[in-house]
């Protein structure tokens, strides 16, 4: 059962991937990307975030704060003071906030 439900939520999160390299490859996104997150995964998981930003807007502008404070990166998004906010463990149950710009 563990399996079957990792399952389900590794393919929303590859949804979410692909919405999210839609999203970049639209005409009209800001050229700056504003990211916290914590030190690990500023070390892991985003290289391969910046590696594709980069690819398809090498003039933007990315402004990257890494940070050991997950409860700082909560209030960032709340604030939208970010753009993306990454931590490792449990999410803090904020929802789901999009800027609109």
């Amino acid at each position: 059962m563990p399996g079957y439900v990792f399952k389900i939520y590794a393919y929303h999160v590859i949804q979410l991937t692909n919405e999210v390299k839609d999203k970049l490859a639209e005409p009209g996104t800001p050229a700056a990307l504003t990211i916290d997150a914590t030190e690990s995964q500023c070390a892991y998981r985003l290289p391969p975030v910046l590696s594709f930003y980069r690819k398809h807007d090498p003039e933007a502008k990315r402004f990257i704060k890494p940070t050991n404070f997950v409860d700082g990166i909560k209030e960032e998004l709340i604030h939208s003071t970010i753009d993306l906010g990454l931590i490792m463990g449990d999410c803090p149950k904020i929802g789901f906030f999009m800027r609109n710009h």
